[in-house]
């Protein structure tokens, strides 16, 4: 049975210990929640969707600025750009510029719901492991102090002296 400052002592340790598993579940980095989403779903709609548009981002960014380097090199291949720009509204190359940003923040939109998605996946089990780990040490300090406060005995009732007068 552990005596009263042992008790006291229990209490600190169950804070320290609750602090640790609520700061576990706090900070898992970003790229831990995507890889959980990818252990269980390799092929997830936006996991998909995410690489598809970071491609498509670096294709129009390149292709941008091809045509305005090519267009300043080949003089057939500047004529047939500006007939397409006299056709269009914008130049070729502002497009082409315009369509990358857009797929950037599509890509963001995509690694945002990733995040969200990914928050509800389960863990990985390094990650299982060390949360089992924390959940076991709160729980056993909670047992253990309520066994403690169930055995130890009550205080005396204080006596009540009367003096005869």
């Amino acid at each position: 049975m552990l005596t009263w400052q042992e008790r006291q002592d229990l209490a600190p340790q169950l804070a320290v210990a609750r602090d640790k598993l609520e700061k576990f579940e706090r900070q898992t980095l970003n790229r831990r929640v995507i890889e959980r989403l990818r252990s269980t779903r390799p092929f997830h709609p936006f996991l998909l969707l995410r690489s598809l548009s970071l491609f498509s981002t670096i294709v129009f960014g390149v292709a941008a600025i091809g045509v305005m380097l090519v267009s300043l090199i080949e003089r057939d291949f500047a004529v047939i750009v500006s007939r397409l720009e006299a056709a269009a509204v914008i130049p070729l190359p502002i497009a082409l510029a315009m369509l990358a940003v857009c797929g950037l923040l599509f890509a963001l939109c995509a690694h945002l719901a990733l995040l969200v998605l990914g928050r509800s996946a389960p863990l990985l089990p390094h990650e299982a492991r060390q949360h089992q780990r924390l959940v076991s040490d709160v729980k056993r300090l909670e047992a253990t102090m309520a066994v403690q406060a169930r055995l130890t005995p009550a205080p005396a009732d204080p006596r009540v002296q009367t003096h005869p007068y």
